[in-house]
């Protein structure tokens, strides 16, 4: 994995501390000066304005750079491996499912969240040793911070399988760990969630009612997704139902609505970093939106267009289309603001309530509760401006709520791609793409070269 040390990081979550979100202005920072020598830890969790800076870093440096982690490149290159977007000029790995080893997306993707994953456990270190902060404040500063590093390790699992499981700071160890069986990990991240759930705000009165930071509501949103990939069902209704009844901070929202900032169907978004590709808005808006100067990259596949039924608002409201050389290429418009944006309008979205209801339907229907996934598959379809289902039995119910994720969640964080995967699809529908080079192997990604380099303990993945 990336090789980083505990001083290095620290040195750098300090540099991240005024890249924080608006949520803490600057007049809020405290100053510190110590020794570049020094381990600094100490003095950034010394009061409650510079531990929470720290911690909000962690967004900060995620959301820094263009196409790192989860700044477009988990709902890109996904949208690839699967069958959502098609790169426009065929030269893709991604899309063709020729990923190698030495591939630097892959390479820097695998970097990045590890390095997050360091900088959470750094945070978690220091917020854990520290006595003098205001517990609700050290209370939600540690929810924080665990709930990220299982964010990461959700992703990474379910990439590169097995991973090295990394919860502390020492480098000697950490530069050789050993890959970890997915189920371990599976099972550390449903262990941080639950421990951030009880540690983490309900609602949102830490940021002023911006959702750019997690709460509980985040928590358990990810938990509901865990316990239905490893099909704890009875779990993941329950988790989902928390967020469905009994929170009055979330509710389904208009489709044009739904990726605005701080929208009511929003339980955690990320705050967008400006580049040269955005100004303001998210990368994914600057990237995915077409003109007729545009020069096309990646674009809907005919696929996905083809699976949207008759009628079906989301096609309307978050599908666009352009004429480009007498050719209708159609884009993601999930999010409106595109490149040059210069109002901040949309923040990236990562857990919204509707895959709260789809969660709870498929955890029904698993149980044998068809008409109360019926119930919860109507939510959306209504919302869409669609008809019941009319789906009646287990098997056209996970029929249903398969067709009805593959459009609500086309190209956002991954979702079809995992949902691919987890139902054992993959290799029936990637197969039959001509365009693929689809291989069995191709499940997960290969363990980056330099990291095998870097590591004698890491083993490669089949096929690469």
């Amino acid at each position: 994995m990336k090789i980083i040390d505990y001083n290095k990081l620290i040195i750098r979550i300090l540099s991240l501390i005024l890249l924080v979100v608006p949520s803490i202005s600057c007049e809020d920072f405290v100053e510190i000066e110590p020794p570049i020598t020094e381990l600094v830890n100490t003095n950034v969790f010394l009061n409650d304005n510079t531990a929470t800076s720290a911690t909000v870093a962690m967004y900060g440096s995620m959301m820094n750079r263009f196409g790192s982690f989860a700044n477009y490149n988990i709902t890109a290159f996904a949208g690839q491996s699967a069958d959502e977007l098609i790169d426009f000029d065929d030269s893709n790995q991604f899309y063709s499912n020729s990923l190698i080893a030495a591939d630097n997306e892959v390479s820097n993707f695998w970097g990045d969240a590890y390095s997050y994953i360091y900088q959470a456990n750094a945070v978690i270190q220091g917020l854990t040793e520290s006595s003098s902060l205001i517990p609700s404040t050290r209370d939600q500063l540690l929810g924080e911070a665990i709930f990220f590093r299982a964010f990461c390790y959700f992703y990474l699992v379910n990439f590169f399988g097995d991973v090295p499981l990394i919860t502390n700071t020492d480098f000697e160890i950490n530069r050789v760990a050993f890959r970890t069986p997915f189920q371990d990990v599976y099972q550390t991240i449903l262990d941080d969630l639950l421990r951030a759930q009880n540690l983490l705000s309900e609602g949102f009165e830490f940021t002023e009612g911006e959702r750019i930071r997690p709460n509980k509501g985040a928590a358990t949103a990810l938990l509901a997704r865990v316990h239905l990939y490893v099909q704890n069902w009875e779990l993941a209704e329950e988790e989902a139902n928390k967020l469905i009844v009994n929170s009055g901070d979330y509710q389904l929202v208009n489709l044009d609505d739904v990726f605005l900032k701080n929208s009511m169907e929003t339980i955690w978004q990320l705050y967008p970093s400006s580049s040269e590709f955005t100004s303001q808005n998210t990368e994914e808006g600057a990237r995915f939106i077409l003109d007729e100067s545009s020069s096309p990259s990646l674009v809907l596949s005919e696929g996905l267009i083809n699976s949207f039924e008759v009628g079906d608002n989301r096609q309307v409201s978050w599908v666009g289309n352009v004429v480009l050389n007498d050719e209708t290429l159609n884009f993601p418009f999930k999010y409106k603001a595109g490149l040059g944006s210069t109002t901040l309008t949309e923040y990236y979205t990562v857990f919204r309530l509707a895959e709260q209801y789809l969660i709870r339907a498929e955890a029904r229907a698993m149980q044998g509760n068809i008409p109360g996934a019926q119930e919860d598959i109507n939510q959306i379809r209504n919302r869409a401006g669609l008809p019941n289902t009319n789906a009646t039995d287990q098997p056209s119910i996970l029929n249903a709520i398969e067709a009805e994720r593959r459009i609500e969640f086309m190209v956002e964080f991954g979702h079809r791609w995992l949902d691919l995967k987890r139902n054992s699809s993959a290799d029936e529908i990637l197969s039959s793409i001509s365009e693929k080079d689809w291989q069995l192997t191709d499940l997960l990604y290969p363990i980056p070269e330099l990291e095998l380099a870097n590591n004698p303990n890491l083993v490669q993945n089949p096929g690469y």
